[in-house]
């Protein structure tokens, strides 16, 4: 099985238990909004409801947002190699680092500046 096909599958299986757990987030949630404080302690008590949520938590954040970070790192990269070919000859992306919040710093190296024609 190639590297695509793996993310591909699991992406799907991560969304297929996002969608139940999601379900039972908002059930759970509702019932909780306007409870006081002893009622919260008594939810998040209780085992099935701290592996349910822990679940959720580690779905949505660590293999969801993953996912989508993979995405925008895959489009910056793009958008600045376009940028680069259309000033440079010849010009390589030499590293990328993604310093979170949708900031990168980009190191390139190019050969030869191209003449701009009127």
């Amino acid at each position: 099985m190639n590297g695509a096909t793996k993310k591909w599958l699991v992406m799907k299986i991560t969304s297929g238990m996002l969608i139940p757990l999601m379900v039972w987030f908002i059930i759970n949630f509702v019932s909780i909004f306007d409870s006081n404080h002893s009622q919260l302690i008594n939810f998040f008590s209780n085992t099935t409801a701290k592996v349910l949520f822990s679940l959720f938590l580690i779905a949505t954040f660590t293999l969801g947002l993953s996912f989508s970070s993979e995405r925008i790192v895959q489009t910056y990269t793009n958008a600045a190699k376009n940028y680069l070919d259309s000033k440079y000859d010849v010009c390589k992306i030499s590293k990328l680092t993604d310093l979170g919040g949708r900031i990168f710093e980009i190191f390139y190296v190019c050969e030869s500046y191209k003449e701009v024609t009127k």
